[in-house]
């Protein structure tokens, strides 16, 4: 079984649990979490997560704020960003 986090923090409070409640990582369940922080590659066993290119997140987010403020009109947008699975020992 596995249990996939919406973010890495919920990820991490869901291994304490599971821990407390005598499940082994990964053997009994496998975690995943969701934005590569710096402290999942820190907790036991360290954190399977899906990276988020948040610098480039925030440059599109600025540049499309930029481009409504210039031009007020209506503006609707879907921006796909690509992630990808750092695989570590939790899975």
């Amino acid at each position: 079984s596995c249990y996939f986090a919406d973010n890495d923090e919920i990820a991490i409070g869901a291994m304490r649990a599971f821990k407390e409640m005598g499940y082994r990582i990964p053997e009994d369940v496998a975690i995943i979490g969701f934005d590569n922080i710096p402290y999942s590659t820190f907790v036991d066993p360290p954190l399977t997560t899906i990276d988020v290119p948040k610098a480039f997140m925030g440059k599109i987010a600025a540049c499309f704020l930029i481009e409504v403020i210039k031009n007020p009109s209506e503006h609707h947008a879907k921006i796909e960003i690509n992630t990808s699975l750092v695989i570590r020992n939790s899975i």
